[in-house]
């Protein structure tokens, strides 16, 4: 008797199928590249099939899967699967010449491309031993950045509706997950963080998620609408796009980087207390002291949260939304 061995890659984002080397004419590998629904994970699974070629080693000793950067990912012998962190196997070995291994690794990223082998070792009644090699190369092109699932956004130019559909339930989550309150405004949707703002950069970041941006107050319309959206959570204050670490008292958006002309300083501010603030948040003290100040970008000992634009008007509801 004798084997088939074929080694199937999945991955998500795109569809290509790659075939490459192997020992014998029956052991092949494909690539396949399929969108899963933002469930993304990098499946390598590695079968044994008869065939004629390698007649008589019946017994299958172990099936492993390897990269030429990580070392082995996944093994598995006399059906105990062994496998790398964050990594689920499933699989199975048997003496009736049927096996397979199958390793999937979530959220891969550029860092998991590279060549994969899978290396099965076979045997006879006699106790000769032989093994199979079959290797194939993930490439780069075919996997998403390392910050890809932080930043990951939906937007409207999606070619198909199913599509766009997909990222509105993907972003909602996201929405559920890190914002208490959403406001719309003036064709646009606001969202006011559950948590306090850790420094500036990190807030972006998380705007960016939801398809936004730190919000950037251009006119005192919208100044009194963030001060609506900031009292209606009974917070103290939030954190808003500025920034004049570049230039001392040159305050940029963060985003677009454009100069801002438009201000409501809470007095004395701005003072730049021990030449380190630089970050500027709308403050409440109470309703006759309302305004803007600079602070530290990497403090928030007042645990303020942060607002995000969107240019979207229909947005996404929190659960007490207005």
């Amino acid at each position: 008797m004798s084997f088939r061995v074929t080694i199937i890659v999945l991955l998500t984002q795109l569809c290509a199928v790659a075939v490459t080397s192997s020992d014998v004419n029956c052991m092949s590998l494909t690539h396949e590249v399929k969108d899963q629904e933002y469930k993304e994970s990098l499946a390598i699974e590695c079968r044994v099939e008869a065939c004629y070629e390698i007649n008589y080693f019946n017994i299958i000793r172990y099936i492993e899967i390897s990269s030429d950067f990580a070392g082995v990912v996944g093994r598995i012998e006399k059906n105990v699967p062994t496998g790398i962190k964050d990594a689920v196997l499933t699989g199975s070995t048997s003496d009736t010449m049927s096996a397979f291994l199958k390793v999937e690794i979530a959220k891969p990223t550029v860092e998991d491309a590279g060549q994969y082998t899978c290396l099965i070792g076979l045997q006879d009644l006699y106790g000769k031993k032989k093994d199979l090699q079959a290797n194939i190369v993930v490439d780069a092109s075919d996997l998403p950045s390392k910050d890809y699932y932080q930043t990951k956004v939906c937007n409207k130019t999606d070619e198909y509706k199913p599509q766009y559909d997909k990222c509105k339930l993907y972003r909602q989550g996201l929405v559920d997950l890190f914002f208490q309150k959403t406001k719309s405004y003036n064709g646009r949707t606001y969202y006011l963080s559950k948590g306090p703002f850790l420094n500036d950069e990190e807030s972006d970041l998380l705007c960016q998620i939801v398809g936004g941006y730190l919000v950037e107050v251009d006119d005192e319309d919208e100044f009194k609408a963030m001060v609506e959206l900031i009292k209606e959570a009974k917070a103290t204050g939030s954190l808003i796009s500025g920034t004049d670490a570049e230039k001392e008292r040159t305050w940029l958006y963060h985003r677009s980087e454009k100069e801002m002309t438009y201000f409501n300083w809470l007095k004395p501010a701005p003072d730049n207390l021990q030449g380190k603030e630089n970050c500027l948040v709308i403050w409440i003290k109470e309703d006759y002291a309302i305004g803007m100040n600079d602070v530290i970008c990497h403090s928030n000992p007042f645990t303020l949260p942060f607002i995000c634009e969107t240019e979207e008007s229909y947005g996404y509801a929190t659960s007490d939304a207005s």
